[in-house]
């Protein structure tokens, strides 16, 4: 390949294993002897290439070594409560934060007598009130689904 050709080729790629595959996959590269058909080259290449990811991605697999859950949850519904609670803690300050704005955005466009920017303001105070129900009503809703399968 000429080397505009190359550069054409690799543009959009990941450099190091493009690189890589291709040297392996060419007729003329040593992986390629007389006897063997190049499908059976390519087929060996990326089986070791997927083993070799295979092995980096999960390494306690290869090692032996147990891998401890992360999640303290023993059961589905103490998953749901416990997935409530975090979208619960992340959530509530941001609407806090978020209402905090608005009530700036509404203080400095009545100050400078804007009513494009005092429209805007209100339509932010709107989502803003919308999206913090959305978030009470699934966390209130998730915790009484799990309160209503333990009956059951």
């Amino acid at each position: 390949m000429e080397r505009d050709q190359v550069r054409a080729a690799h543009r959009n790629t990941i450099p190091g294993l493009n690189i890589c595959i291709r040297m392996a996959t060419e007729p003329k590269h040593p992986i390629y002897t007389s006897t063997t058909p190049g499908w059976l080259g390519k087929s060996v290449l990326y089986s070791a290439l997927f083993l070799a990811i295979l092995l980096l991605a999960f390494p306690g697999m290869s090692l032996g070594v147990a891998i401890e859950n992360p999640i303290k949850a023993k059961s589905f519904p103490e998953l749901i409560q416990q997935i409530a609670r975090a979208v619960r803690l992340i959530a509530f300050p941001l609407a806090i934060v978020a209402i905090i704005f608005v009530g700036f955005k509404f203080v400095i466009s009545s100050a400078r007598g804007d009513e494009k920017g005092l429209g805007e303001a209100k339509k932010m105070f709107f989502w803003v009130v919308i999206g913090t129900a959305v978030i009470v009503g699934a966390s209130a809703l998730a915790e009484w689904v799990v309160e209503f399968a333990k009956t059951l």
